[in-house]
Parts: C-alpha cells; sequence; structure tokens
C-alpha cells in the first residue's frame, strides 16, 4: 500500500532531520578530539596550561566550532525530540533500552538551556552599540560568553543525541519484524486443506 503523501512528507523530513544530526555527532567528536590532542599537548603535568592565553583562545574555538555545528540541528531538535518520544511509545518492551526516557530528558533540558542562551545573546545584542559588528571585541565577547555556557549542553547533545538514532533504527526492526509475523499467520491462516475429493481413502486393514 501507498504511504499517504503527507505521512511520505514527514518520514522524509524525519529522515533529513536525523540525518543533520548523525552530522552533528560526527563534527562535534571530531571538534572534541582535535581539542584534547592540543589540550594534551599544551598542558604541564598538573593540567594547567603552558600559556593561559593561547589556551584559551583555543577553548573558545573549540566552543564556537561546536556551537555552529549544532546550529543545523537547533532549528529541529525540538521535533526530533518530539518524534522520539511517540516511536518510544511504539517499541515493545523487549527491544526498549531503560536509559532512553532519561536520555530523552537530559536532551530536552539541555535544548532548553542552548535556547535559552540563544535568548539571552540576541537580547544583549539589542544593547550594543551600532558598530559593534563581528571581529569587534564587543559583539565577539558576548557571543563567546554564549558558546563558552553552551559547551557542556552541547556536550549533553553529543553524548546522548545517537539515542535518538537508536529509538528510529529500533521502531523500524520493530515495525519489519511485526509485518514478517503478520504475513506468517495470514499465510497459515489462509492454507488450503485437503478436499475430501482429493484425500487418498485410507486402505483397509
Amino acid at each position: 500500500m501507498r504511504k499517504p503523501a503527507t505521512t511520505a512528507m514527514t518520514t522524509t523530513r524525519h529522515e533529513q532531520q536525523l540525518r543533520q544530526l548523525e552530522r552533528y555527532l560526527r563534527d562535534s567528536e571530531r571538534i572534541l578530539a582535535a581539542w584534547d590532542a592540543y589540550s594534551d599537548e599544551h598542558t604541564d603535568n598538573d593540567g594547567w596550561p603552558l600559556d593561559p592565553d593561547s589556551y584559551g583562545r583555543r577553548a573558545a574555538q573549540r566552543d564556537a566550532e561546536t556551537w555552529r555545528a549544532f546550529d543545523r540541528v537547533r532549528g529541529s531538535a525540538k521535533e526530533l525530540l518530539a518524534t522520539a518520544e511517540r516511536e518510544l511509545r511504539r517499541i515493545p518492551s523487549t527491544l526498549s533500552r531503560s536509559c532512553w526516557p532519561w536520555q530523552l530528558g537530559v536532551l530536552e533540558q539541555s535544548l532548553e538551556q542552548i535556547n535559552e542562551l540563544q535568548r539571552q545573546w540576541l537580547r544583549t545584542r539589542e544593547t550594543l552599540p551600532w558598530d559593534a559588528v563581528p571581529g569587534t571585541d564587543a559583539y565577539d565577547d558576548t557571543i563567546g560568553e554564549r558558546n563558552e555556557e553552551a559547551w557542556h549542553p552541547l556536550s549533553e547533545w553529543r553524548d546522548h543525541g545517537q539515542a535518538l538514532l537508536d529509538i528510529h533504527t529500533t521502531l523500524q526492526h520493530a515495525s519489519v519484524l511485526h509485518q514478517a509475523l503478520t504475513r506468517r499467520r495470514t499465510t497459515t491462516a489462509t492454507a488450503p486443506a485437503d478436499s475430501p475429493s482429493t484425500r487418498r481413502p485410507r486402505p483397509r486393514v
């Protein structure tokens, strides 16, 4: 049976959103790995930066890159969470993971923090002088503060965002199993029985 047009469009949009999330997970892992390598090289045995100024600038670069990577997901993140919650309710308990509801809660709370930081920054931007543009201290400092404060909730999305992909994959797997089982039951129920005319007579003893 062909899916209704609206359902097909919704499915396609959700798959696109999941691909954007996958890209964020890859990019954020790459950014984190690059930062860990830099930090290992530029700190002493006790973990203190060898050059605090350079270290701070590199940390700010890490924060900015992570924000930009998530910005492609932020607009659809709430919809992704809502879809995952609906999908989770449809997954049989035998296939569900006990950590998924908790992970969805962490992602939802982290998204609220990220969005609130963005709202705060937009309000702050309205108070900046007219000549505070990207590249000036007034502009860069405020956006740097937003990115720095967002590092933790963005890291939560890096650490737990895979749950949204796993929930979707598990539901698809469960649907395929259900369809296969339904076809098997239907085939068994409609299998033709031997008619009396074709049934061989039992030999007399």
